[in-house]
């Protein structure tokens, strides 16, 4: 159905793990998604990454007003790179209660014990 319109389509599932874990703000992790995609959203809104759109800050702009060549190259997109090339994605707000983020913390730790 989405042939021609998009590259990959993906439904979401979400977790809570905020009952499982107490401190998300490990610095080791190094989320790709800032380098590999961006979500748009029916109402044009464009997301930099595809774990979820609760929080505003993830939002980079809007296909109606933004090109997606503008969006990707942003102040904003490489302040966020950064964040994560130089291990730092704890001062990103939405990054630190991340799914993909908490997820990876539970499989380190699985691998700890």
């Amino acid at each position: 159905r989405w042939k021609g319109i998009a590259d990959d389509t993906q439904p979401h599932i979400w977790y809570d793990y905020h009952h499982i874990i107490s401190n998300s703000s490990y610095s080791e992790y190094e989320c790709e998604q800032p380098w590999q995609r961006i979500l748009v959203l029916a109402n044009g809104d464009v997301n930099r990454c595809s774990c979820g759109t609760l929080f505003p800050d993830k939002i980079m702009g809007n296909i109606e007003y933004d090109t997606i060549e503008s969006m990707w190259k942003s102040d904003y997109m490489n302040h966020l790179r950064w964040c994560h090339e130089n291990h730092r994605s704890e001062l990103i707000e939405s990054c630190v209660n991340c799914p993909m983020r908490i997820e990876w913390i539970l499989n380190r730790n699985k691998k700890k014990v």
